[in-house]
């Protein structure tokens, strides 16, 4: 499940693995952004596979 919002310039973009199985993937965005949770850089790219455990998520602010 991924979907994302904006709002006055602000992005916020949520993705989980709502299964008890690790899945690979690639989703159709390209871009910088930073771990709400950890404050660390996150780069997503359309050509390159992500991979999350079961039951993980990432949300995701502009950087």
């Amino acid at each position: 499940m991924a979907f994302k919002r904006e709002k006055d310039g602000a992005k916020l973009i949520f993705i989980a693995n709502m299964s008890k199985k690790n899945i690979n993937f690639n989703i159709q965005l390209d871009g910088i952004f930073k771990n709400y949770f950890s404050g660390e850089t996150f780069t997503i790219s359309k050509e390159k596979d992500m991979k999350l455990e079961a039951w993980e998520y990432l949300i995701l602010i502009n950087k």
